[in-house]
């Protein structure tokens, strides 16, 4: 800290200004480029072929304790990938919802998801479950 003319201090900025444009440079090279998080698919516009055809109804399977129901209707766990062939049988792109009982076992439903996947549909919906 200097004296100015008149008994004034004047203080010397210029080291701390030094030092917070290396803090500066320090965040801006450990800040990674690359965004990190879960990739989320954006819906693409229809085709007029999709546009003309009537809306799919969804596939919505409901894992209970006593067993499976595919759009309500009663299934074996060893019988989803063959009706689920049977059902995406010409529809590409293809989607499949998972609605469950809220006090399941996690495992019950990765079974079911291993089960679509073996039978070629990769894009599963988890629906949130309503409290009962």
């Amino acid at each position: 800290m200097a004296m100015g003319p008149q008994g004034a201090a004047n203080i010397n900025v210029t080291p701390m200004i030094d030092i917070l444009l290396v803090l500066l440079v320090i965040f801006m090279v450990i800040t990674p480029l690359d965004p990190v998080g879960l990739s989320a698919l954006v819906p693409s516009p229809a085709s007029d072929s999709e546009r003309q055809s009537s809306p799919a109804t969804p596939v919505v399977i409901m894992v209970r304790k006593s067993g499976l129901e595919i759009n309500s209707q009663p299934l074996l766990l060893a019988q989803l990938p063959l009706r689920l062939h049977g059902i995406f049988h010409g529809r590409p792109g293809a989607t499949v919802f998972i609605d469950g009982e809220p006090d399941l076992e996690y495992g019950d439903v990765a079974r079911v998801i291993d089960a679509i996947h073996g039978a070629g549909i990769r894009r599963v919906g988890l629906m949130p479950g309503k409290r009962r």
